[in-house]
């Protein structure tokens, strides 16, 4: 996500993507309620859990966190997570747990170096900007986020993955390299690198095991970022990556390494969620085409990132909760195009196939209001992404932005309006161990215990559909290695509830659990004065025969787990 400072005596930031908008006259929209009406007839669902269509991983529910704002979360004096926010976010069973330091504004500016060691000696490592800068901000550099990571597998019990956004922009492939033997390299004396010894220098800090970080992200959206701080044209950025990648795989080459595609039109928030036309390069080639014919041969990924749409301002419901289905779908297609015709060897083309979201949320904008990117409405977008990302064979993780912030305080600066409301599933207050989970949280929680590695045959008859034909209805199926655990996960954004009836065969039925996640509208959050107004609700529930109906509230996300237990 990219950040604009435009150059005005006081900073007023641009939201995520474009310059912030003026909003005066604008009005808050309900939901369009253009959902058809669902036939007289029961919508009819049919799962064959014998047949897996794909294999999934926990790499779908990954999620973010910020260098500036995830100190909140631990306890300064232990130098451990808070117990309370470990087990909130353990909750979610994330397989990516990273995209560190954070947005373009930071990792664009981030030297990693200044944030090392004693607390006490470290400096500033965003020097040209200080929009997220809090009074603990120097509380989490790289060895706070390598102990995040270790407290998250030890919680879950997950081989969970680590990804680190390097400083492409106006750092070096010096510094990038070093900050790889920095993370993952023994302290064993060998010292890949020569010169100063970054693994001895990690056990010197008091870290002597390597944390083991898989991913490395080649910048944050480079072709935009802060003004103050630069960016790069498609060309530069190809000779940056040429440059950065075998240094860095020297130091390990275990790593996979990722470039940015699908840059997005600046300006427009009407185009924010759509499948915006690709930024022109050299050649008569794209960005993305440009990048993978001159770079595809030393890159393991390609990544973007996705948005849903604006906000509720400038974006309407039926936009926010099919976007996913237009907008989404058709940049993973292009990407899919692209790599078939520009690859440089057929071994690039079989690695650049499947395709990394760095980073997505269901909202883009950041003009009021921001809240409802989190409450029901948000979370049932959230549910409908999630659905879209576990039907794609090409699809190999995805991060959402983001897991952690404190709010309402410390307060932001400038406060135009404040970011944290619309984009953090867990909300905690300054030297505080409360923390809040919102409506998207408890779908993300939902997902988390649903979720099973294998998705089978699903088809769905007589959805109620949006006004653009998209059905208002998702149904996945996630079936067991061993076949004799299923959760069938729907997620109802219409207005009304929902009468399905549920076919199964290849599955026996059993005892198992109903998960609901639901409100009586759509802007249901929760707050500090009613911290589970949206929550996640379970209740017993048996499958005794192959046929079943299934009444699913409006505006919900449930999920069935077959065979789990009462």
């Amino acid at each position: 996500m990219a950040w604009r400072l435009p150059s005005h005596r006081v900073a007023i930031f641009a939201a995520l993507f474009v310059i912030a908008l003026a909003v005066a006259g604008c009005v808050d929209p309900a939901p369009s309620g253009k959902v058809t009406p669902v036939a007289e007839e029961n919508v009819v669902v049919r799962v064959d859990a014998s047949v897996v269509e794909r294999n999934v991983t926990r790499q779908l529910l990954g999620q973010a966190v910020w260098y500036s704002w995830q100190a909140y979360a631990r306890d300064s004096q232990s130098g451990a997570t808070q117990p309370a926010a470990l087990s909130a976010f353990a909750s979610l069973g994330a397989g990516i747990l990273g995209h560190y330091p954070g947005v373009g504004v930071i990792t664009h500016d981030f030297h990693w170096k200044n944030v090392i060691g004693p607390i006490s000696k470290r400096t500033d490592p965003t020097p040209r900007q200080s929009s997220f800068d809090t009074p603990r901000f120097l509380e989490f550099g790289p060895d706070e986020y390598g102990a995040l990571l270790e407290e998250y597998r030890t919680a879950t019990g997950l081989p969970v993955d680590g990804s680190i956004q390097v400083n492409i922009v106006n750092g070096t492939a010096e510094e990038a390299a070093d900050w790889v033997e920095y993370m993952n390299a023994p302290a064993d004396g060998s010292n890949p690198g020569g010169g100063t010894d970054w693994a001895q220098v990690r056990a010197d800090n008091g870290h002597p095991q390597p944390y083991g970080i898989r991913y490395w992200e080649l910048g944050n959206e480079p072709y935009f970022t802060a003004s103050k701080i630069g960016s790069l044209t498609a060309q530069e950025y190809v000779n940056r990556i040429r440059s950065f990648v075998p240094l860095m795989k020297e130091r390990d080459p275990s790593i996979e390494v990722m470039a940015y595609v699908n840059p997005f039109q600046i300006g427009d928030s009407a185009v924010i969620g759509t499948a915006t036309k690709d930024v022109a390069a050299a050649d008569g080639l794209t960005w993305s085409q440009l990048v993978i014919r001159d770079a595809g041969d030393l890159l393991d990924y390609l990544y973007f990132h996705w948005y849903g749409g604006w906000n509720d301002r400038r974006t309407d419901y039926d936009f926010m909760m099919t976007s996913m289905d237009n907008g989404l779908t058709a940049l993973l297609d292009r990407t899919a195009n692209d790599v078939k015709a520009f690859a440089p060897s057929d071994a690039a083309r079989q690695r650049l196939s499947r395709i990394m979201i760095t980073e997505w949320n269901v909202y883009g904008g950041w003009v009021k209001p921001l809240a409802k990117g989190t409450a029901l409405q948000g979370a049932l977008a959230t549910s409908r992404t999630l659905h879209t990302l576990a039907s794609r064979d090409d699809v190999a993780g995805a991060i959402h932005l983001g897991l952690y912030a404190p709010f309402p305080k410390p307060t932001m600066r400038p406060r135009l309006t404040d970011i944290r409301e619309g984009y953090f599933l867990f909300r905690g207050q300054e030297n505080q161990p409360q923390v809040m989970g919102t409506a998207a949280a408890a779908v993300a929680q939902l997902w988390s215990e649903a979720f099973q590695p294998n998705a089978v045959q699903v088809a769905v008859d007589r959805s109620p559909t949006f006004a653009n034909g998209v059905p208002a209805l998702d149904v996945t199926a996630l079936r067991s290695e061993s076949g004799d655990q299923l959760s069938l996960i729907v997620t109802n954004a219409s207005k009304s509830p929902v009468s399905v009836q549920v076919n199964l065969s290849g599955n026996v039925g059993g005892p198992g659990t109903l998960l609901t996640v639901t409100g009586n509208s759509p802007s249901d959050n929760n707050s500090w004065k009613q911290t589970d107004k949206v929550a996640l609700q379970r209740r017993a529930y048996s499958v005794d025969g192959p046929a079943f109906t299934l009444t699913v509230p409006a505006y919900s996300v449930q999920a069935l787990l077959i065979g789990h237990g009462s």
